[in-house]
């Protein structure tokens, strides 16, 4: 069948099949609880199948557009859906997501690995030299930092005053997550945020240290600085990654794999 628009009178059956893998919905989990179902800024889809819902799909923003289901099934009305849809990233576990790469036009598909934090022990953090960040100016300090970091490059899809405007809506307004840093002689050397708060988890994003500052545990603090204050929310951390040094690092702080990725970026 057709998807068909959801609403709020809906929230319930989407949250029901959303919850079933909640690590790999977090995103779509957080923001109806943030925004509901049918906002001005997110829009969710779901197509049923004899009176069943089977598939959702959520558009947030006319950015990201993310793409559940318990099992692959037919993908024909999901095509033709997100074809008139101004996404500019398509994502969801790997299994579902590749299906779809012969029918969307993207540039390019982009593959991470999801991992969560196991049960650990507080990390014995100096966290004297971490801020959270409060302010429009040190938001805007800690995006300099970020595109600054090569690795990002190749799947950065928004301009710089683009995504500084989503994290000031994300942080000021929605107050989503959090974003830290660490400030060396006058500048910011290191930062990471998280967003996409559940009542379980919660996603960290966008690591980063300025190249000339790496290998001095900057990034490895700030993670730990993280976790301890999730376990104090009883929640635990997830993230993505998608090459070998990342996975070293979230591997030796307790990082679990639990998933494969893939976005398609337009």
């Amino acid at each position: 069948m057709p998807f068909k628009k959801m609403t709020d009178a809906d929230t319930d059956v989407v949250m029901e099949l959303l919850n079933r893998n909640k690590l790999a919905n977090i995103g779509q989990i957080s923001t109806i609880r943030l925004l509901g179902m049918n906002g001005e800024d997110y829009a969710v889809y779901g197509e049923y199948v004899d009176d069943t819902l089977a598939a959702v799909i959520a558009l947030y923003k006319n950015l990201g557009a993310g793409y559940y289901a318990e099992s692959t099934r037919d993908i024909s009305e999901a095509v033709e859906l997100l074809k008139s849809l101004p996404w500019v990233y398509f994502q969801g576990r790997k299994h579902l997501i590749q299906p779809f790469v012969p029918y969307l036009d993207h540039r390019m598909t982009d593959e991470t690995q999801l991992a969560v934090t196991s049960l650990y022990d507080d990390w014995a953090v100096n966290d004297t030299e971490l801020t959270t960040m409060t302010t429009e100016e040190e938001l805007q300090e800690c995006m300099d930092v970020t595109f600054q970091i090569e690795e990002f490059e190749k799947t950065r899809n928004t301009s710089k005053e683009e995504m500084i405007a989503e994290m000031k809506d994300n942080y000021f307004r929605i107050k989503d997550g959090m974003m830290v840093y660490l400030r060396k002689e006058g500048r910011i050397v290191a930062t990471a945020r998280t967003i996409c708060e559940t009542d379980d988890h919660a996603m960290v994003q966008a690591v980063a240290t300025l190249p000339e500052e790496r290998r001095k545990g900057y990034a490895t603090t700030i993670i730990q600085y993280l976790m301890n204050v999730y376990k104090k929310k009883n929640k635990h951390l997830c993230l993505t990654f998608n090459n070998p040094e990342a996975a070293r690092i979230y591997h030796r702080l307790g990082f679990v794999d639990q998933d494969d990725f893939m976005a398609l970026l337009r």
